[in-house]
């Protein structure tokens, strides 16, 4: 029953208790990042900066509680028309091989670069895609392993659903790079706009994730419509 549980909205003085539950959940539980074993070590700087949006955006962000046990987040930003990058040079490109984007990255940690990459090749092909409309990204779903199956996620992506439209957004996007979260998303009437293979994102020759535990074949970029 979701009666029990309490949803509450970002606030800054949170944002330690955020951080740690994205190393401790969202990190060892996430296909990508737990199939090139990265350490805590390896995206705590990409963590940081997650967290520090999602207290940005506080209002369109939610946290879930069992008790005093934080058991879920959905952190979300908004997006305005024309916020695309046009000098990005991380952008999907045939045939490509990413290694001098990774080596290049926004981090200092090597793993933590590559997951970001591609991340951001993705977020810039949403700007790009809906770049004359408002829209929020979904940017991080995670729900504590104990809880999963009691269908958290999906209440926690109707409530984001219904901050974006309730925000004059046209769309809810996200970039979902694990099978479970590209399932709901689907369920909920969700389109993929673009898609990369893991066999396509490669770095010295070589796919970065390989072997992902949820068997999942490639990362999306995908959109709500939403009825205003």
């Amino acid at each position: 029953m979701l009666d029990n549980f309490r949803f509450l909205s970002v606030t800054e003085d949170r944002a330690d208790e955020i951080l740690q539950f994205l190393l401790n959940q969202f990190g060892p539980n996430e296909p990508i990042t737990k199939s090139i074993r990265a350490t805590k070590d390896d995206v705590i700087d990409f963590y940081r900066d997650l967290t520090k949006s999602a207290c940005k955006f506080d209002k369109y962000s939610t946290l879930v509680y069992d008790e005093n046990r934080l058991v879920g987040i959905c952190l979300c930003s908004l997006c305005l028309p024309g916020s695309a990058d046009a000098s990005s040079s991380t952008k999907i490109k045939e045939n490509h091989d990413y290694t001098e984007e990774i080596s290049n990255g926004s981090y200092k940690q090597h793993k933590g670069n590559q997951i970001t990459v591609l991340v951001h090749i993705l977020e810039e092909e949403l700007k790009r895609l809906l770049s004359k409309s408002k829209f929020m990204e979904l940017d991080i779903l995670c729900i504590h392993k104990d809880y999963a199956g009691r269908g958290l996620g999906k209440e926690l992506t109707r409530r984001a659903t219904e901050m974006a439209r309730a925000e004059g957004c046209e769309y809810l996007a996200a970039v979902a790079t694990a099978g479970a979260s590209q399932a709901i998303f689907k369920k909920y009437g969700w389109k993929t706009l673009v898609e990369i293979p893991y066999t396509d994102y490669c770095e010295n020759g070589n796919p970065v994730f390989q072997n992902l535990h949820d068997g999942h074949q490639s990362a999306k970029a995908m959109a709500l419509k939403l009825n205003l």
